[in-house]
């Protein structure tokens, strides 16, 4: 029997409004990879800006020749041969690894629909117990101005068997959650509340909030009171010392080096 290949490569940079950012527009790149056999896999990055994502796409298309005519069950040997081709522009990041992230979910996704395997099985489970579901999270923005709304939204998620839910602040919409510490610190006691003692409850500082110092160390601590499981970036990610200071006022989980691109961050 003839052994199976990869025969095409392409990307899709796609723009939509996203309903969990008040209908912002978001842009992403998408990664069809077909095997000879006419098996197809999907992969996608979150590109987030026009030219990132023509950039990305660019670049998986100038990757096609490193990918077509391999096999698409060595998904591993062909993401090392194409960490060899991009050396120059994916040290430490760029838009390369958005490109590699793309392809890499794509050739797992190639790589499971022919053997028939799931991703859990292909990676390898850690026991032989059958894996009928998955915990999951929630991973949301609040929009309303009336945060009784949200907690309300929120405690449903958990009802509806969601692990927790991570809420953005900074973000677009009326909700301005993350500017006024007495404002936030009820309404995370509110969310414990309706959501119940055992909810993961994480909160994600945007981007465009400014903390100091002081206002990291009064928000997480008022939270940690109300079971916080973790905070994520409270400083940019470059401010270690900051990291390491807060650290010394919580036992709150601190989540950081969302923009590195490796294991070395």
């Amino acid at each position: 029997m003839m052994s199976v290949k990869i025969s095409k490569v392409e990307a899709f940079p796609v723009k939509y409004q996203e309903p969990n950012d008040s209908m912002a527009w978001r842009y992403l790149t998408f990664v069809r990879i077909t095997a000879s056999d006419g098996t197809v896999g999907w992969g996608e990055a979150i590109t987030q800006f026009p030219g990132s994502t023509k950039g990305t796409a660019a670049i998986i298309e100038d990757l096609a020749d490193v990918i077509i005519g391999k096999d698409p069950l060595h998904n591993l040997g062909i993401w090392r041969d194409i960490r060899k081709q991009t050396w120059w522009y994916t040290y430490r990041g760029g838009l390369g690894h958005f490109a590699l992230s793309a392809i890499d979910i794509a050739l797992w996704d190639l790589r499971g629909k022919i053997t028939g395997q799931s991703l859990i099985e292909m990676i390898g489970k850690r026991d032989s117990q059958e894996v009928t579901e998955i915990p999951v999270l929630a991973s949301t923005h609040v929009f309303n101005a009336n945060l009784d709304v949200e907690v309300e939204r929120h405690a449903r998620y958990v009802k509806e068997g969601y692990l927790g839910f991570k809420i953005g602040m900074g973000k677009r919409g009326d909700a301005r959650v993350g500017y006024e510490l007495e404002r936030d610190v009820n309404f995370v006691r509110d969310l414990r509340q309706a959501a119940g003692p055992d909810a993961w409850i994480m909160m994600d500082r945007g981007q465009s909030l400014n903390w100091t110092f002081e206002d990291a160390v009064k928000r997480v601590s008022a939270w940690e009171e109300y079971g916080l499981k973790w905070v994520e970036e409270p400083f940019e990610p470059w401010e270690y010392e900051q990291f390491k200071r807060l650290r010394n006022h919580t036992k709150v989980l601190i989540a950081g080096s969302e923009r590195e691109w490796d294991y070395r961050g």
